[in-house]
């Protein structure tokens, strides 16, 4: 063996040594990941939320500017809402049509727990003890009954977020 080969053989690393740096660098990769993917569940339920407001203040919108309803029916073991607006030629709850939404161009209902929402769960929602919301045509809210809210509803996610309509303005707020 001449002396170019052992200063080259000199210089490689050893499988021990190889070991070595992956086992450390997959313990900081642990110790610094661990927190932050524990933490994306709640970023996403917080995303959720606030989605469903900004959907919820639309429908108010929708319903001052038309002057036609909105609904928003939520399905807690669905896990999704869907939205519907009030057939100018058939008024009534009965006629309503999906609402096609403008940002998404879609009347799909929104879906929780998977996509963009992964993770994110509806708990429970209590508008006056339905699963429905309504505005009218002067964006007051009314309950699946079509009774107006004399008292704040509720919808919950997971992770303690929280949706409050208050009852007479329609005002939407997240917390949590």
């Amino acid at each position: 063996m001449s002396a170019t080969d052992r200063r080259n053989r000199g210089r490689a690393f050893t499988l021990i040594e190889l070991v070595a740096v992956i086992v450390l660098v997959a313990i900081l990769a642990a110790s610094v990941g661990g927190p932050i993917l524990s933490s994306l569940g709640s970023i996403r339920t917080r995303h959720a939320a606030a989605r469903l407001a900004g959907d919820l203040a639309y429908l108010q919108r929708i319903a001052l500017n038309t002057r036609r309803r909105t609904w928003a029916v939520i399905d807690v073991a669905g896990n999704r809402v869907r939205y519907y607006v009030e057939d100018a030629a058939n008024p009534g709850k009965a006629n309503r049509q999906p609402l096609v939404h403008e940002a998404t161009g879609s009347s799909d209902a929104v879906q929780f727990g998977a996509g963009e929402f992964r993770g994110a769960a509806l708990s429970s929602c209590s508008i006056a003890g339905t699963g429905e919301l309504e505005f009218d045509s002067f964006g007051a809210p009314y309950d699946g009954n079509e009774t107006a809210l004399v008292a704040d509803g509720t919808i919950a996610f997971n992770s303690g977020v929280m949706l409050t309509i208050r009852a007479v303005s329609g005002l939407v707020e997240v917390s949590g």
